[in-house]
């Protein structure tokens, strides 16, 4: 038996529906004959006309998700083996393939042996139900966010007009100051704009007051909103200063996003129908399940809404999903923060694509998280297209080796750390005549010479290309061998013209502290010790 949700019970007299929203039917199991009995309204919850089909258990596994038929079989035999009441909640996919949400509760009834004979019960969809409390759900934390998401946008308005400021560069300041106050990112913001007409600050120019403002978060002190003056508080606002680890105050909208008599089934279709994908996550049950996506989170990933819905949305994750990346989002979950990222995810036909996340936490008035409501992106072409001009910026071409910008950074790395550093600088002539290689002569020098550093020398050596015929070695070291290991590595696969001799390789060295102090000095140190 593999249905999850064969019940028993007092079973009514017939179909019933209740104020157009829940309907269910009653149901009997005769365990000896293996016969199953519906009432008509449970035909037409899993999507059939009354005696369309014959009801078996084998009819309901298969209305299952595939996913859920082990656990409903084990389920069902424990009760035939036990007996008793039980009431089970789980989904099925109709005849027409809509998920849906039911509830079978009921009993399993003993004979005169002690052996279950009989499973009766009601068989409930909550479809409707849950789909209207989520369609409210879903209009709250949409509503709480667009709240935010306004706030931060005004208060990164005003940075952005103050210190001539990017929209990002704006963005990180904020969260500058939200990280050293310790208070969330929202309320740093709602403070700034707040604060700005201040009456203590409101004679400063707009440059100061907003240096005045992010001056006192940065030290610690966060400014508490300002509240309507009245005779029972005289205090200064300037004065209502609290702890940067005390209990910051919830700021509360200073106006609703939605008129009251705005329909809300229009704000859910608005959602339902955005360009942008919309997930919300239930934060009060195990393991954040998804309760909401949008068409366009669909249209993203390819998941149907009845295959993601239930499920954390780790699902997304694949063999190239960065583990640091993905600690770094728990972490701020798991502390109710507002998370931002762009990971590697991957769609269901295993596509991989680049997925800009902004989730943001959704609070009850007693400032409880219930839910996180999620905004997915696809930037792949924007991490591709900043990924190609990281490599044309930072590496060579032709051989794949780190170029000369790309030798400085590491070496200013590495003297940044204090350590001892051997830079080998390697030049070969110019002339085209030298282009072979003794291995192979229609694979240029220049690749086999890469190749080679790279596959004999150490792990912690840097092998970079230089322009025209000249590499560098950069070895945290020292590493006394290094001027014996190059010729050797690379010697072999030379051919001179004939009458020539052997190609001469000029190679120079320069060693950090002893020879200079700056990544440019031994470079230049290195290749003028050459010849």
């Amino acid at each position: 038996m593999n249905d999850d949700g064969i019940g028993a019970g007092a079973a009514p007299p017939q179909d019933t529906t209740w104020d157009g929203e829940l309907t269910f039917g009653s149901f009997l199991f005769d365990v000896a004959k293996r016969t199953l009995t519906w009432t008509g309204e449970i035909f037409r919850i899993y999507g059939f006309e009354p005696s369309e089909v014959v009801p078996t258990l084998e009819l309901l596994s298969a209305h299952q998700p595939p996913q859920d038929r082990a656990r409903s079989n084990a389920r069902f035999q424990r009760l035939l083996a036990v007996g008793g009441p039980f009431c089970w909640h789980y989904r099925i996919i109709d005849a027409r393939q809509v998920a849906r949400s039911v509830i079978a509760t009921g009993e399993a009834v003993r004979d005169d042996d002690g052996t279950v004979a009989q499973v009766r019960g009601v068989l409930v969809d909550l479809t409707e139900t849950l789909r209207r409390h989520q369609a409210a759900e879903v209009a709250r934390a949409v509503e709480q966010s667009a709240v935010t998401r306004a706030t931060i946008d005004q208060a990164k308005g005003v940075l952005m007009a103050c210190f001539d400021l990017t929209d990002a560069q704006a963005f990180d300041l904020l969260r500058l100051h939200s990280s050293y106050a310790n208070v969330k990112l929202r309320d740093v913001a709602a403070t700034l704009v707040e604060r700005l007409t201040d009456r203590d600050l409101i004679s400063m120019p707009a440059r100061l007051r907003v240096a005045s403002i992010l001056n006192a978060l940065a030290n610690g002190r966060v400014p508490e909103l300002p509240a309507p003056a009245s005779a029972a508080d005289p205090q200064p606002a300037a004065e209502r200063v609290v702890g940067a680890r005390a209990a910051a105050p919830q700021p509360q909208p200073a106006a609703v996003a939605l008129s009251p008599d705005f329909p809300v089934a229009t704000l859910v279709h608005a959602i339902d129908d955005a360009g942008l994908s919309i997930t919300i996550a239930d934060c009060l049950a195990d393991d954040y399940p998804l309760v909401y996506v949008n068409e366009a989170f669909v249209q993203l990933t390819g998941y149907r809404a009845d295959e993601v819905l239930g499920r954390n949305c780790r699902f997304l994750q694949g063999a190239d999903t960065e583990p640091a990346e993905v600690a770094a989002m728990r972490s701020g979950l798991s502390q109710g923060q507002e998370v931002r990222a762009v990971v590697r995810n991957y769609r269901r036909d295993g596509r991989p694509f680049w997925n800009e996340l902004h989730i943001s936490a959704v609070r009850d008035d007693t400032g409880r998280l219930t839910h996180y409501i999620g905004y997915q992106v696809d930037v792949s072409e924007r991490v591709e297209r900043e990924h190609q001009l990281h490599q044309l910026a930072y590496y060579d071409a032709g051989s794949g080796l780190p170029n000369l910008a790309h030798a400085v950074l590491h070496l200013e790395s590495l003297i940044a750390e204090a350590a001892a550093i051997d830079v080998v600088y390697i030049g070969l002539p110019a002339t085209p005549s030298f282009q072979r290689t003794a291995t192979d002569p229609d694979v240029s020098l220049t690749a086999v010479l890469a190749r080679r550093l790279r596959a004999d020398l150490d792990d912690n050596a840097m092998v970079a290309k230089l322009d025209g015929n000249a590499f560098l070695v950069i070895q945290p070291g020292p590493e006394p061998d290094l001027m014996d290991q190059v010729p050797a590595a690379i010697g072999e696969h030379i051919i001179a013209p004939a009458g020539s001799g052997r190609l001469a390789i000029r190679i120079g060295r320069a060693g950090y502290p002893d020879d200079g102090v700056s990544a440019a000095e031994l470079i230049a140190l290195a290749q003028l010790n050459a010849g």
